[in-house]
Protein backbone atom coordinates (compact mmCIF):
# COMPACT_ATOMS: atom_id res chain seq x y z
CA UNK A 1 0.00 0.00 0.00
CA UNK A 2 1.50 3.09 -0.90
CA UNK A 3 1.98 6.32 1.17
CA UNK A 4 -1.11 8.16 -0.72
CA UNK A 5 -3.40 5.39 0.09
CA UNK A 6 -3.44 5.90 3.34
CA UNK A 7 -6.02 8.06 5.19
CA UNK A 8 -3.86 9.86 7.73
CA UNK A 9 -1.46 10.26 4.80
CA UNK A 10 -1.05 14.61 4.48
CA UNK A 11 -0.85 15.88 0.14
CA UNK A 12 0.65 19.10 0.45
CA UNK A 13 -1.02 19.89 -3.57
CA UNK A 14 -4.72 18.76 -1.38
CA UNK A 15 -7.52 21.01 -2.89
CA UNK A 16 -8.45 24.38 -0.90
CA UNK A 17 -11.93 23.87 0.41
CA UNK A 18 -14.08 21.81 2.37
CA UNK A 19 -13.26 18.22 2.42
CA UNK A 20 -15.18 15.33 4.07
CA UNK A 21 -12.91 12.10 4.13
CA UNK A 22 -15.16 8.90 5.27
CA UNK A 23 -12.30 6.85 6.37
CA UNK A 24 -11.32 9.10 9.46
CA UNK A 25 -12.36 8.51 13.06
CA UNK A 26 -13.65 12.20 13.05
CA UNK A 27 -15.70 11.61 10.41
CA UNK A 28 -17.42 8.50 11.62
CA UNK A 29 -17.63 9.92 14.87
CA UNK A 30 -20.22 12.49 13.58
CA UNK A 31 -21.98 9.98 11.16
CA UNK A 32 -22.82 7.86 14.63
CA UNK A 33 -23.49 11.01 16.49
CA UNK A 34 -26.33 12.22 13.80
CA UNK A 35 -27.22 8.96 12.66
CA UNK A 36 -28.38 8.46 16.30
CA UNK A 37 -29.85 11.88 16.34
CA UNK A 38 -32.11 10.68 13.68
CA UNK A 39 -33.08 7.67 14.98
CA UNK A 40 -34.32 9.41 18.33
CA UNK A 41 -36.47 11.67 16.42
CA UNK A 42 -38.69 8.48 15.56
CA UNK A 43 -38.55 7.04 18.55
CA UNK A 44 -40.02 10.21 20.20
CA UNK A 45 -37.28 10.94 22.36
CA UNK A 46 -37.39 7.58 24.30
CA UNK A 47 -33.54 6.79 22.77
CA UNK A 48 -32.18 10.04 24.37
CA UNK A 49 -33.85 9.25 27.45
CA UNK A 50 -31.89 5.77 27.77
CA UNK A 51 -29.02 7.01 26.62
CA UNK A 52 -28.48 10.58 29.08
CA UNK A 53 -26.42 10.78 31.84
CA UNK A 54 -28.16 11.41 35.17
CA UNK A 55 -26.26 11.30 39.30
CA UNK A 56 -27.29 7.73 39.81
CA UNK A 57 -25.51 7.18 36.60
CA UNK A 58 -22.38 7.21 38.91
CA UNK A 59 -23.54 4.98 41.61
CA UNK A 60 -26.21 2.65 40.09
CA UNK A 61 -23.97 -0.03 38.32
CA UNK A 62 -27.42 -0.62 36.08
CA UNK A 63 -27.08 2.92 34.51
CA UNK A 64 -22.99 3.18 34.66
CA UNK A 65 -23.13 2.70 30.88
CA UNK A 66 -24.76 6.17 30.75
CA UNK A 67 -21.33 7.70 31.86
CA UNK A 68 -20.55 7.20 28.12
CA UNK A 69 -23.99 7.13 26.31
CA UNK A 70 -24.69 10.55 27.18
CA UNK A 71 -21.84 12.27 24.79
CA UNK A 72 -23.63 10.52 21.43
CA UNK A 73 -27.37 12.49 22.46
CA UNK A 74 -27.90 15.57 21.67
CA UNK A 75 -30.86 18.05 23.24
CA UNK A 76 -31.62 19.46 19.59
CA UNK A 77 -30.00 20.33 16.44
CA UNK A 78 -28.58 23.53 17.11
CA UNK A 79 -26.73 21.81 20.15
CA UNK A 80 -25.73 18.66 18.01
CA UNK A 81 -24.73 21.15 14.84
CA UNK A 82 -22.20 23.32 17.17
CA UNK A 83 -20.67 19.99 18.70
CA UNK A 84 -20.19 18.59 14.71
CA UNK A 85 -18.68 21.83 13.49
CA UNK A 86 -16.46 21.85 16.44
CA UNK A 87 -14.77 18.33 16.07
CA UNK A 88 -14.52 18.33 12.38
CA UNK A 89 -13.20 21.83 12.24
CA UNK A 90 -10.43 20.73 15.05
CA UNK A 91 -10.39 17.22 15.20
CA UNK A 92 -9.29 15.50 11.46
CA UNK A 93 -5.45 17.99 12.49
CA UNK A 94 -5.87 16.14 16.08
CA UNK A 95 -6.66 12.61 14.43
CA UNK A 96 -3.56 13.17 11.99
CA UNK A 97 -1.14 13.35 14.17
CA UNK A 98 -1.94 11.13 17.11
CA UNK A 99 -3.26 8.03 15.35
CA UNK A 100 -7.14 7.37 14.60
CA UNK A 101 -6.96 4.44 17.64
CA UNK A 102 -5.25 7.15 19.93
CA UNK A 103 -7.75 9.71 18.55
CA UNK A 104 -10.92 7.64 19.79
CA UNK A 105 -9.62 6.27 22.95
CA UNK A 106 -8.78 9.77 23.87
CA UNK A 107 -12.33 10.91 22.77
CA UNK A 108 -13.99 8.27 24.63
CA UNK A 109 -11.85 9.32 28.14
CA UNK A 110 -13.06 12.05 27.95
CA UNK A 111 -16.86 11.53 28.07
CA UNK A 112 -16.42 9.24 30.72
CA UNK A 113 -14.40 11.83 32.46
CA UNK A 114 -16.89 14.56 32.05
CA UNK A 115 -19.78 12.18 32.89
CA UNK A 116 -17.94 11.42 35.84
CA UNK A 117 -17.43 14.92 37.02
CA UNK A 118 -20.77 16.26 36.17
CA UNK A 119 -22.61 13.21 38.78
CA UNK A 120 -20.31 13.34 41.17
CA UNK A 121 -20.85 17.19 41.53
CA UNK A 122 -24.72 17.08 41.70
CA UNK A 123 -24.57 13.96 44.19
CA UNK A 124 -21.75 16.43 46.40
CA UNK A 125 -24.47 19.42 45.86
CA UNK A 126 -26.99 17.84 45.56
CA UNK A 127 -29.19 16.83 43.05
CA UNK A 128 -32.31 18.71 41.31
CA UNK A 129 -35.20 16.66 40.24
CA UNK A 130 -35.17 15.41 37.12
CA UNK A 131 -31.63 16.56 36.23
CA UNK A 132 -29.77 14.48 32.68
CA UNK A 133 -26.70 15.24 31.07
CA UNK A 134 -26.41 14.82 27.14
CA UNK A 135 -23.83 15.97 24.43
CA UNK A 136 -20.33 15.26 23.03
CA UNK A 137 -19.09 19.03 24.45
CA UNK A 138 -17.02 17.44 27.08
CA UNK A 139 -15.14 15.48 24.61
CA UNK A 140 -14.91 18.04 21.96
CA UNK A 141 -13.53 19.95 24.55
CA UNK A 142 -11.29 18.38 25.05
CA UNK A 143 -10.27 17.94 21.19
CA UNK A 144 -10.19 22.26 20.71
CA UNK A 145 -7.84 22.55 23.59
CA UNK A 146 -5.30 19.57 22.18
CA UNK A 147 -5.49 21.26 18.98
CA UNK A 148 -4.75 24.95 20.53
CA UNK A 149 -1.56 23.73 22.90
CA UNK A 150 -0.47 21.71 19.33
CA UNK A 151 -0.40 24.98 17.72
CA UNK A 152 -0.15 28.00 19.98
CA UNK A 153 0.33 30.07 17.43
CA UNK A 154 -1.99 28.97 14.64
CA UNK A 155 -4.27 32.04 13.55
CA UNK A 156 -8.32 31.56 14.16
CA UNK A 157 -11.18 33.29 13.86
CA UNK A 158 -12.49 34.40 16.97
CA UNK A 159 -16.30 34.55 17.05
CA UNK A 160 -16.13 33.70 13.15
CA UNK A 161 -14.53 37.65 12.80
CA UNK A 162 -11.76 38.30 15.04
CA UNK A 163 -8.26 36.96 13.96
CA UNK A 164 -6.62 35.92 17.10
CA UNK A 165 -3.95 33.63 17.88
CA UNK A 166 -5.01 30.30 19.24
CA UNK A 167 -3.49 30.47 22.56
CA UNK A 168 -5.64 33.35 23.33
CA UNK A 169 -8.80 31.91 21.74
CA UNK A 170 -8.13 28.81 24.35
CA UNK A 171 -7.83 31.58 27.18
CA UNK A 172 -11.09 32.81 26.36
CA UNK A 173 -12.45 29.69 26.34
CA UNK A 174 -11.85 28.71 29.94
CA UNK A 175 -12.40 32.24 31.27
CA UNK A 176 -15.91 32.10 29.83
CA UNK A 177 -16.76 28.43 31.08
CA UNK A 178 -15.52 29.50 34.42
CA UNK A 179 -17.47 32.65 34.47
CA UNK A 180 -20.02 30.53 33.66
CA UNK A 181 -19.79 27.98 36.25
CA UNK A 182 -21.68 30.96 38.29
CA UNK A 183 -24.75 31.46 36.36
CA UNK A 184 -27.49 29.19 36.74
CA UNK A 185 -27.73 28.16 33.22
CA UNK A 186 -28.61 24.63 32.10
CA UNK A 187 -25.08 24.44 30.08
CA UNK A 188 -22.67 21.79 31.53
CA UNK A 189 -20.02 24.28 31.96
CA UNK A 190 -17.97 21.95 34.71
CA UNK A 191 -18.04 18.94 31.70
CA UNK A 192 -16.28 21.55 29.42
CA UNK A 193 -13.67 22.48 31.99
CA UNK A 194 -13.35 18.42 32.70
CA UNK A 195 -12.55 18.36 28.96
CA UNK A 196 -10.13 20.98 28.66
CA UNK A 197 -8.13 19.30 32.02
CA UNK A 198 -8.22 16.03 30.13
CA UNK A 199 -6.29 17.98 27.33
CA UNK A 200 -3.48 19.67 29.32
CA UNK A 201 -2.76 16.02 31.47
CA UNK A 202 -2.84 14.27 28.44
CA UNK A 203 -0.85 16.46 26.61
CA UNK A 204 1.89 17.19 29.21
CA UNK A 205 2.29 13.67 30.30
CA UNK A 206 3.07 12.58 26.83
CA UNK A 207 1.25 9.40 27.83
CA UNK A 208 -0.01 6.84 25.05
CA UNK A 209 -3.57 6.09 25.50
CA UNK A 210 -3.58 2.57 22.95
CA UNK A 211 -1.03 1.29 25.35
CA UNK A 212 -3.16 1.05 28.14
CA UNK A 213 -6.77 0.31 26.61
CA UNK A 214 -8.52 -2.90 26.46
CA UNK A 215 -7.78 -5.61 23.48
CA UNK A 216 -11.11 -4.99 22.81
CA UNK A 217 -11.26 -1.42 22.27
CA UNK A 218 -8.16 -1.38 20.12
CA UNK A 219 -10.06 -4.32 17.94
CA UNK A 220 -13.55 -2.10 17.84
CA UNK A 221 -11.20 1.08 16.89
CA UNK A 222 -9.66 -1.12 13.70
CA UNK A 223 -13.06 -2.53 12.72
CA UNK A 224 -13.88 0.90 12.12
CA UNK A 225 -11.15 1.78 9.96
CA UNK A 226 -11.93 0.69 6.33
CA UNK A 227 -9.80 -2.56 4.53
CA UNK A 228 -6.82 -2.10 2.94
CA UNK A 229 -6.53 -2.19 -0.71
CA UNK A 230 -4.76 -5.53 -1.86
CA UNK A 231 -0.76 -4.84 -2.47
CA UNK A 232 0.25 -6.44 -5.30
CA UNK A 233 4.24 -7.15 -5.10
CA UNK A 234 7.05 -6.77 -7.72
CA UNK A 235 9.40 -9.66 -7.24
CA UNK A 236 12.11 -7.63 -9.14
CA UNK A 237 11.31 -4.33 -7.03
CA UNK A 238 14.34 -3.42 -6.09
CA UNK A 239 12.44 -1.28 -3.03
CA UNK A 240 10.63 -3.58 -1.93
CA UNK A 241 12.14 -3.68 1.64
CA UNK A 242 11.63 0.16 1.88
CA UNK A 243 8.16 -0.70 1.04
CA UNK A 244 7.34 -3.24 3.27
CA UNK A 245 9.29 -0.67 6.10
CA UNK A 246 7.47 2.08 4.98
CA UNK A 247 3.81 -0.07 5.82
CA UNK A 248 5.46 -1.20 9.24
CA UNK A 249 5.67 2.81 10.19
CA UNK A 250 2.64 4.19 8.65
CA UNK A 251 0.75 1.35 10.40
CA UNK A 252 2.79 2.65 13.86
CA UNK A 253 1.35 6.81 12.76
CA UNK A 254 -2.10 5.33 13.08
CA UNK A 255 -1.93 3.25 16.05
CA UNK A 256 0.06 5.89 17.82
CA UNK A 257 0.51 9.00 15.94
CA UNK A 258 3.49 10.74 13.95
CA UNK A 259 5.62 12.09 17.71
CA UNK A 260 6.02 8.30 18.75
CA UNK A 261 8.52 7.85 15.29
CA UNK A 262 12.08 8.18 16.01
CA UNK A 263 14.81 10.02 13.81
CA UNK A 264 15.18 6.77 11.63
CA UNK A 265 12.11 6.28 10.43
CA UNK A 266 10.78 9.68 10.16
CA UNK A 267 13.67 9.75 7.45
CA UNK A 268 12.59 6.11 6.21
CA UNK A 269 9.00 8.33 5.51
CA UNK A 270 10.81 11.11 3.64
CA UNK A 271 12.22 9.05 1.55
CA UNK A 272 9.28 6.69 0.76
CA UNK A 273 7.26 9.87 0.24
CA UNK A 274 9.65 11.31 -2.40
CA UNK A 275 10.27 8.47 -4.27
CA UNK A 276 6.00 7.87 -4.34
CA UNK A 277 5.61 11.21 -5.65
CA UNK A 278 8.43 11.09 -8.55
CA UNK A 279 6.49 7.24 -9.55
CA UNK A 280 3.21 9.38 -9.98
CA UNK A 281 4.45 12.11 -11.97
Amino acid sequence: MGLQDREYYRDETSPPGIQFNFQTMVSKLILVNVGLFVINIFTSGRLFSYMAATPDSLVDITRVWQLLTYGFAHANPFHILFNMFALWMFGREVEARRGSQEFLAVYLLSLVIGGTVWCGRYLLMGSEGGASLVGASGAVSTVIMLFILANPKRQLLLFFAIPAPAWAVGALFVFMNMMGMRSNENIAYDVHLAGVACAFLYHFSGVTLTRWTPGWLSSAARGLKSKPKLKVHDPDDQYSDLDSEADRILDKVHREGESSLNRRERQILKDYSRRMRQKHQ
